[in-house]
């Protein structure tokens, strides 16, 4: 995240022209979305392997390029997807991307391996907005994404207001040097460890504007909030103390900014993955952000079928949400849901999504 933006004291809502998915439920938002709604899982049997044990996955099929390839690929893919329902007349191709990738102090793909995805788009002809850029910030940048997008459409800094911006997340833990740092830290999900996460990979990306067509249903970014690092994953295995605090403060700043209470969200959305310790800072910050006990507030934790897949966890979750809020009966708790992420350093990260009917 980064040290010296802040979220400003008002947020003007985004409205969520369209999503993008590329993860291992799915090269598309449709069939992905389907498939996180039917609680599925493409979890398997990967080439790694740990203290002789195998090394389980959620590995996006149907590519045969491997490396860095691999995932410009899927970059291009999303990139693809979220524009295709542009305006006639809109110049898609001249359109800012910001793309969110690993922190450094994050296990995923390098600075430099998302930069190379950024180039693969701009030698496709695509991002050639001169605002188009890499944000190396993880999970909890997603929120830095959605202030870099405002400032864009708005117009406010160095750049014309733009009709719309792409954010698009990727990057993966399916690779040598991240499987290999996940292990030393004894994060894995393997046979014998059960409190652990399960690698993946995946690109999302979402057409955002601050103003949707007329006439129709849609999902909007109402509120964004941001927390400093109070429970930093260390990387020597030891842990403190949990605090919440990081998170307490994120999920408040996002419920003022979109104009509620926590408690009156109808569910929550969340990074964490196979790890205890991710549920139970959880469970602590919601009971202390909470301003009135509430009977049910269900928790979807987005990597539950698609495996952790770092920085593109919160986009994909924000993706499936465009589509899942609209059908609440059938898709997900209610029409208002809060999202909250956050980096192995410790910073957290939240963000109101409610649907608006015509």
């Amino acid at each position: 995240m980064s040290q010296t933006q802040t979220v400003a004291p008002a947020w003007r809502p985004l409205y969520i022209h369209a999503p993008a998915m590329c993860c291992a439920l799915g090269h598309h938002s449709a069939a992905a979305s389907a498939a996180m709604d039917a609680h599925m899982n493409h979890l398997q049997e990967t080439a790694f392997r740990c203290d002789g044990q195998a090394v389980y996955g959620a590995t996006v099929h149907g590519m045969a390029m491997q490396g860095t390839s691999r995932h410009a690929a899927m970059t291009l893919q999303v990139w693809y997807e979220a524009t295709s329902s542009l305006p006639a007349g809109v110049a898609r191709h001249h359109l800012p991307v910001l793309l969110l990738s690993a922190s450094p102090t994050c296990s995923g793909l390098t600075a430099g391996e998302a930069q190379a995805c950024l180039d693969a788009l701009r030698a496709a002809g695509m991002a050639q907005h001169p605002a188009s850029q890499v944000l190396s910030l993880g999970k909890a940048g997603v929120v830095d994404a959605m202030l870099a997008a405002s400032g864009l459409l708005e117009g406010r800094g160095a750049f014309a207001a733009c009709p719309f911006v792409v954010v698009i997340a990727v990057d993966s833990l399916l690779t040598a040097p991240a499987i290999a740092r996940l292990h030393s830290q004894s994060r894995l999900k393997l046979p014998h460890r059960h409190d652990g996460l399960i690698p993946g990979e995946a690109a999302a990306g979402l057409l955002l504007s601050l103003e949707a067509p007329a006439d129709r249903a849609g999902v909007w970014v109402d509120g964004v909030g941001q927390g400093p690092a109070t429970d930093p994953f260390l990387e020597d295995g030891e842990s403190l103390p949990l605090r919440g605090t990081g998170l307490v403060q994120a999920i408040r700043q996002a419920a003022a900014h979109a104009g509620c209470s926590v408690a009156d969200l109808d569910f929550h959305v969340s990074g964490v993955t196979g790890e205890t310790r991710q549920f139970r800072e959880v469970a602590l910050a919601l009971g202390r952000a909470m301003e009135r006990r509430v009977s049910e507030f269900d928790h979807v934790p987005i990597a539950r079928g698609m495996g952790e897949t770092g920085a593109a966890a919160p986009v994909l979750a924000m993706a499936w949400l465009s589509r899942a809020l609209l059908q609440p009966s059938h898709r997900a708790p209610g029409r208002q849901a809060l999202l909250h992420v956050g980096n192995d350093s410790g910073e957290r990260s939240a963000l109101v999504l409610r649907a608006r009917l015509p």
